[in-house]
This record gives structure tokens, sequence and C-alpha cells, in this order.
């Protein structure tokens, strides 16, 4: 008994601290639904929505928006319509530092003129971790990471049902830590396609090969370096500009993230990359690092290596007999970075490298970059 009046209190204590943790957690998820749908406003979307719901169960902490839409900024009468019938997101008891977001199975894009693109899946799982101490501060960015992960993504017109284009399979991970030094990473990006395909009819009437699929296509970026936080707090805030000139806005856009990326590039920010393909008989791979010089220009070295070229090549001809010339040309550029691989047959093996803005392949020059010019830098938001 008097063991059971020491943990009593102790109980009591938690689940008193649970249910304030759950009130504020609800309260910040709908005021952090708000503070995005007035980004996108500011950056001239337009947003409308349902009802905003909190969740009742004492264990999850949660809130959903009925019927939302959304247009993005361009010329009026082209800007299609994204309309998700709910989204939600919510806090379990069990991981109390992860948002995940409720996505519905079925949404739809509209066009201006009536038609409408239906997306469908039967798996899609999103979630986001983030910092504590970043959400009581109210800081812009509190997310330091997040996975998705999409299963038999179709996409079709739904006035028929007639399929677009299907995707096997989509994951993602994201990594952030806006508080990394010169040696650690403050951005990682992944992210792999597998499976993707188009309708067989476009495959039979434009003759595609390797039936219309692509086996796999993935991409890796890390960022390392300080001052990355910057960047961090642009994403996804676009700055406003007048919806008709999307060139415009575009190009703002730009400079907004040149500025806020040049003092990560000025103090030593550096990262890596990596690209990888799977089409037919293509196995095509592109690894890379690359820094910034005094003048702020990149350099870096890389390589590209794919085994299998020359019987994709051939089976583009075959299926495309008029692309034969561009195809014969791209087999003569290819054959002096062909190489013997440990199985006997022929491989592509390019070693790249850049400095001083001049790209080498295998050590001969290729090709110039323009110069880098640099916007100011813009003001710490920190």
């Amino acid at each position: 008994m008097r063991a059971l009046r020491l943990i009593l209190p102790f109980l009591l204590l938690l689940v008193l601290i649970w249910l304030g943790f759950w009130w504020y957690a609800q309260s910040q998820l709908v005021v952090g639904f708000h503070r995005e749908e007035a980004k996108l406003r500011e950056a001239g979307w337009t947003v409308s929505h349902g009802a905003i719901e909190r969740g009742h169960s004492p264990l999850v902490a949660r809130m959903s928006v009925s019927n939302l839409d959304l247009t993005p900024p361009g010329a009026p009468g082209a800007r299609p319509t994204i309309d998700f019938p709910t989204v939600g997101a919510h806090i379990d008891i069990t991981t109390p530092f992860t948002c995940d977001v409720e996505l519905p199975h079925h949404f739809s894009i509209h066009s201006a003129q009536g038609n409408e693109i239906a997306l469908d899946a039967d798996v899609i799982k999103d979630d986001f971790r983030f910092d504590p101490d970043a959400v009581l501060r109210r800081t812009k960015f509190p997310f330091r990471g997040g996975t998705a992960h999409v299963s038999n993504l179709r996409v079709s017109i739904a006035s028929s049902h007639f399929p677009i284009m299907t995707i096997g399979a989509l994951d993602a991970q994201l990594t952030f830590n806006p508080k990394a030094d010169a040696n650690a990473t403050s951005m990682s990006v992944r992210e792999t396609f597998s499976n993707i395909a188009v309708s067989p009819l476009f495959v039979t009437l434009v003759h595609l090969p390797f039936n219309g699929r692509i086996n796999q296509y993935s991409i890796a970026v890390k960022f390392t370096g300080p001052d990355f936080s910057q960047a961090l707090d642009s994403l996804g805030t676009p700055p406003p500009m007048p919806a008709s000139d999307p060139t415009a806005q575009l190009n703002a856009q730009l400079a907004e993230l040149g500025a806020r990326l040049r003092p990560w590039a000025s103090h030593g920010g550096h990262g890596t990359f990596a690209v990888g393909l799977v089409i037919g008989p293509l196995g095509a791979n592109l690894h890379g690092a690359f820094k910034f010089d005094q003048a702020l220009q990149p350099e870096g070295t890389g390589t590209v290596t794919a085994t299998g070229l020359p019987a994709f090549l051939s089976a583009i001809g075959t299926a495309q007999p008029r692309f034969a010339n561009a195809l014969a040309g791209a087999t003569a550029a290819a054959a002096p970075f062909m190489v013997k691989g440990p199985d006997g047959h022929q491989k592509l093996d390019i070693a790249l490298a850049l400095r001083n803005r001049a790209l080498t392949l295998n050590g001969k020059p290729a090709a110039t970059l323009p110069e880098i010019n640099w916007p100011p830098a813009a003001p710490a938001t920190r």
C-alpha cells in the first residue's frame, strides 16, 4: 500500500502533464495550419476550406480540415485547383514529438476548363519530427525531419477513369539541422521512385520502348555547413508576385533563395549528391561532391557510370527509327568513355571535375559554366 501511495501521485502527475501537452498540441496544430495558410496566401495562392475540427481522444492530439482547395499563383484561367476532401494531422501519446500528416487516398486536380485529374493511392504515410524547443519559441521552421511513403499511386482522367500514369512506390526521407556547424549536416534529402509507368495506350501510340516503364529513379542530396537556417526559413514561403507574371515570380524566388544561401556558401558550405536511374537494360549512376571557392563559384568532382548503355540506345532506335541520327551521335560521343567492366561488357565511366568554372570530363575540357552573380545576403531572421 505504501508503494501504491507513492506511485499514484507520480502517475497522476504524468497524466496531468500529458493532458496539458495534448491541449497545447491540438491548439498548435490549428495555429500551424493557419500559419501555413497565411504563407500561401501571401505567395499568391488561393486557399479555401471547410470546417476545422479538433480531436476528442485524450490519447491523440488531432486536427482535421475538410474540403481544402489550393490554387497556385498564375495567369487567370490557367490555374489548376488541387482538391483534398480532408486533410489532417495528429500527435500520438506514444510518439509525442512526431506529427503524422493525414492525407486522403483520393484527391483531384481541376483545370480552369473543367477537366479533372484523379489521384488515388493504396497507402499514403507522411510524418514530421519536430523540435519541442523550437515549437515553444515559435520558430518559423520547427521541423527537424520527416518521412513519406506512397504505394500504388494512380493518375487518371476522372470522367472516364482513363489511366495516365502509375507509380509503384515513392519513399522520401528528410532531415533538418539549423544549428549545424561547419562539419555537421544541415539538410539531407533522399527520394526513391519505383516502377513508374505510363498508360499502355501511350506505349502503343507513341511506340515507347521498355513498355513505357522506368524501373527506378533515386536522388540523394546532403548539405553541410553553418548558416543554412535562413534557407530553411524560406522553404514554402516564396515572395508574393503578381499572378499574371509567373516568369517574374520565378526570378524573384531564385533571387530570394540565392540571398538566403549566400551566407552558407560563403562560410564553407558544401555537399554531396547521388542520382540513380534504371530503365530497361540501363543502370546509370551519378555521384559527386561540391563546395565553393573564394569567389563563391561552385567547384567539385563527380563520376558518371552506366551499364547496358549500348542495349538501351539500340532499343530506343528500334522503337523510334526517326531518332537514328541522334542516337548514332550519342553513341559516338559516349565511345571515348566506354571501358570494359568486370563482366566483360562495355561500361560508361566518366570522371567529372569543376574548377574555376571549367568543367572537364576525364581530364579533357568540356564546357565553361556561367558565373554566379550572388544577390546580397538576406538579413538574419533568427
